[in-house]
């Protein structure tokens, strides 16, 4: 197939690259149009460092040519367009009715429908792993962006049984400044009400 490659500032050519394979959750789209966006300028111009060898173009219009086994909603033939930006149903842009780019059938969040902070607490254990345990599928992580909710407490266990990471927005917060202080623990002991790390003691 022909491709437009990056090359170095200021040069991107025609190539011929490999079909790609496709797997279960991917779509092979033979590209009939494609726009010039502004990340492309800046590519081209140097101001984006990018690979040498890279594939531009990221809002194309085209035609499904083969579908993976696992994707649900499309079908081979059909016309469509790859946006920049493709957010889930279950976004907040699509729960007001933006939902133009959105991916078919595929679930991406879950919301608490909470807002005020102390009550994210009042989610147990069992829901914040059943939450988890239902946007699992197809993805290659779980993020739990919660302010103070119990996703620490259930992370381990859930990595060991859907065999991805799960990542709590509190507890890598936590850890990212550990380590930016230099701090390098071995063990992170979280219980209801405390917080030790290599003998330093936090209660709240």
């Amino acid at each position: 197939m022909k491709a437009a490659v990056f090359v170095e500032p200021g040069r991107i050519v025609l190539e011929d690259k490999p079909i790609p394979d496709v797997g279960p959750l991917d779509a092979l789209v033979r590209i009939t149009t494609t726009t010039i966006c502004g990340t492309h300028v800046h590519i081209l111009k140097g101001e984006y460092p990018v690979a040498k060898g890279l594939t531009i173009g990221h809002e194309p219009v085209g035609v499904i040519e083969k579908l993976g086994s696992a994707v649900h909603g499309y079908a081979e033939g059909q016309r469509v367009i790859a946006g920049a930006i493709t957010p889930s149903m279950w976004s907040n842009a699509c729960q007001c009715g933006r939902c133009a780019q959105d991916g078919a059938g595929t679930r991406h969040e879950i919301h608490s429908g909470i807002n005020d902070n102390f009550s994210f607490a009042t989610l147990s254990e069992a829901e914040m792993a059943k939450r988890c345990r239902e946007i699992a599928s197809g993805v290659e992580a779980v993020v739990v962006i919660c302010t103070n909710g119990r996703g620490p407490m259930v992370a381990a266990t859930l990595e060991e049984q859907l065999g991805i990471p799960i990542l709590d927005s509190v507890a890598v917060t936590l850890w990212g400044a550990l380590w930016r202080q230099e701090c390098r623990p071995l063990h992170l002991v979280v219980t209801d009400r405390s917080l030790r790390v290599e003998g330093l003691d936090m209660r709240f």
